[in-house]
């Protein structure tokens, strides 16, 4: 999947929402016009007249901003929706929505967010809306962007507004019929440099290898007729002459016969010295290298097969690879397409939660065909990725055709390759 985001053409309508729970506050104005009154107060008491005029404007304004900020957050009403939305976590999408206003609605501020309106205030950005005029419906784009990741069937649009004057500030939550997925955070280009040059040069083969794969494959392995798009040097000139029209040689196809597994350990090593929040952390980073690295893989390359894995040892030891058996896989996707690979990995949990109990068998009787290569993304706690920078052997490099790369990765994203499978420890 190349694209950020994806909305669904089809559009579902929806009915207005009566009853609706509208949320009050003071706003900035209020204050202002409090600490008016408090000062005219003293004034008016003494006897002075333009005192009491103050006196009864600032309490008139306090009682009437509630009704006011309330209206306005029930005017607005939701035409119709897209029926999905995809994107990528941390990054900022368009969302276009139909809105209908039973009156002249102003001071409007409309942000989407997924499991409640107290999460999407959570680093939401905002839609400022001057005005909607009553009656005939407005199309509106909000910006969406969610920093959680997973599946969710409906989505909230949330409406504020703070007219007159910032007196009261009145919010209500209209629900969308949206499901969102979001899709795991990717890599930011400076932090996918490394990483990109490990997909390209180990994982997929340098441009020499991949030439000298070329040369040996695509020979010519009998004659056909020639198709549009057919280069001159495919045509055999002896057998077009002798038949009459133009023959080209039928080649072998040229692809890459290695398959190439991508895995994500669904547990944090040295978890029992960290705690609970650099665990959850350190695991989301992890995601975000796997989806990376499914994403360059699936362009550079073509298949790739996603891994969950549990580890075989209970807690991880030092040798992380002998604790990564083929037989700890849990769960094996189909390959071809970043599409359902990403869609995974949006549901992943630490330590494995969401599987099922026969999922490992089913995995055990999945046969790869060919050489592999695999690369296993290991979560590790602050400390353990200390230990492990300072060790000798994640400064090795691997080439085997065959071998496995474990990389670890901490809570703030640094990544460091640990070993390969040959048996060297962390």
């Amino acid at each position: 999947m190349t694209t950020d985001a994806s909305t669904a053409a089809a559009h579902a309508p929806l009915t207005e929402q009566r009853g609706a729970r509208v949320s009050l506050r003071p706003a900035t104005g209020a204050g202002v016009v409090l600490a008016v009154l408090l000062g005219a107060l003293p004034a008016a008491v003494v006897g002075l007249e333009s005192a009491w005029l103050i006196v009864v404007t600032a309490l008139a304004c306090l009682a009437m901003a509630p009704l006011l900020a309330r209206s306005q957050a029930l005017s607005v009403e939701v035409a119709n929706t897209p029926r999905s939305l995809r994107l990528h976590a941390g990054r900022t999408t368009p969302l276009s929505l139909e809105l209908t206003a039973h009156g002249d609605a102003r001071g409007l501020l409309l942000d989407v967010g997924v499991g409640g309106p107290s999460r999407a205030r959570e680093g939401a950005p905002r839609l400022a809306v001057p005005r909607l005029h009553a009656g005939a419906g407005t199309r509106v784009t909000i910006p969406v962007r969610f920093g959680a990741r997973g599946h969710h069937d409906a989505a909230t649009l949330r409406v504020a507004s703070s007219f007159p004057f910032s007196l009261v500030h009145a919010a209500r939550a209209i629900h969308l019929p949206l499901g969102v997925t979001v899709l795991p955070r990717l890599l930011a280009p400076a932090e996918r440099t490394l990483l990109e040059q490990f997909v390209r040069t180990t994982l997929v083969g340098e441009s020499t290898d991949r030439a000298a794969r070329m040369r040996t494959s695509g020979l010519p392995v009998g004659l056909r007729h020639a198709r549009p798009g057919d280069r001159a040097r495919d045509i055999d000139a002896r057998a077009s002459v002798r038949k009459a029209r133009w023959i080209a040689f039928d080649r072998s196809d040229m692809h890459d016969d290695r398959e190439i597994a991508v895995g994500l350990v669904l547990r944090v090593k040295g978890r029992a010295s960290s705690s609970r929040r650099r665990g959850h952390l350190a695991f989301e980073a992890a995601v975000a290298h796997c989806a990376s690295a499914v994403e360059l893989l699936v362009r550079a390359h073509g298949a790739v097969t996603l891994e969950e894995l549990l580890p075989a040892q209970e807690p991880l030891d030092a040798h992380a690879p002998a604790a990564l058996e083929p037989g700890a896989v849990v769960s094996r996707i189909r390959r071809g397409a970043s599409t359902p690979l990403l869609d995974r990995l949006a549901a992943v949990h630490l330590d494995g939660a969401h599987l099922d109990e026969d999922s490992g068998a089913r995995a055990q009787n999945a046969r790869r065909q060919g050489p592999l290569r695999r690369v296993v993304f290991l979560p590790l706690s602050p400390l353990e990725f200390q230990r492990a920078a300072e060790s000798p052997a994640a400064r090795k490099a691997f080439s085997d055709a065959g071998s496995t790369w474990i990389i670890g990765v901490d809570g703030s994203g640094r990544a460091l390759r640990l070993s390969s499978a040959e048996g060297s420890s962390v």
